[in-house]
């Protein structure tokens, strides 16, 4: 089982206190999506990775936040861009893991992370929805993924073999969110390309999405060892 404990940090933006949750242990003895989370059993631990700052809206992992040294400039754009938008999500709903994975988007954005992570961290924002049952969040961040994954195709940012991967990704994202039509373009387009690099399993599970789709791997499916979709 996951367990976890409270820990106070210092906001290394506004210097207020951050009360929040850290990870003591956790497991991999979960299930593992056709989108390919890895799930533990219990909390899962990705909706702990981040803290978000109550005050200024600062976020970012337990290292990054005992270690930051923001600039002004960097103070600036958190009090004023990433302020608003937390101000504007909790207006709209409770405040969830979910919602700590955008804002830490908008600051690697500006970062300069490149498109294949940022979307990596809106999929994740999209999870942590699903398990809070937040169907307006998780479309939101299924869609904001979809968008930096398609701008790593537009730009060639990766090599062919990932690009199938992504492919196939974009396509699971358009089932999970049930626009099936949309989703079986890109899942046709994933088995094209899959065979023309020699990704029979990839192929094989793009066919399965598009006629009798899961949400979960077997346990026995050996696809998914050769699959593992790698996140940060």
């Amino acid at each position: 089982m996951t367990t976890v404990w409270p820990i106070d940090l210092e906001c290394p933006c506004c210097h207020k206190k951050i009360y929040t949750y850290d990870v003591g242990s956790t497991n991999s003895f979960g299930e593992m999506t056709t989108d390919f989370r890895q799930k533990a059993l219990g909390d899962q631990p990705s909706n702990y990775a981040l803290h978000t700052c109550r005050s200024c809206s600062f976020t970012g992992t337990f290292h990054e936040i005992e270690t930051a040294r923001l600039s002004v400039q960097d103070k600036i754009f958190i009090r004023i861009r990433l302020y608003l938008r937390y101000r504007a999500m909790r207006r709209q709903g409770p405040f969830h893991p979910g919602n700590r994975f955008e804002l830490y988007a908008i600051l690697k954005e500006r970062e300069g992370w490149s498109n294949r992570k940022l979307g990596d961290l809106y999929l994740q924002a999209a999870w942590a929805s699903s398990d809070y049952s937040i169907e307006r969040d998780e479309y939101k961040y299924r869609m904001a993924a979809v968008a930096c994954y398609k701008r790593v195709l537009a730009n060639s940012e990766t090599n062919p073999c990932t690009n199938t991967l992504i492919i196939y990704l974009i396509g699971e994202q358009f089932r999970r969110v049930h626009e099936t039509e949309t989703a079986d373009q890109w899942f046709d387009q994933a088995i094209i390309e899959a065979e023309k690099t020699d990704q029979s399993a990839l192929a094989d599970l793009a066919r399965q999405q598009k006629t009798e789709p899961k949400d979960m791997f077997d346990r026995d499916d050996k696809t998914r060892e050769l699959l593992s979709f790698i996140f940060w």
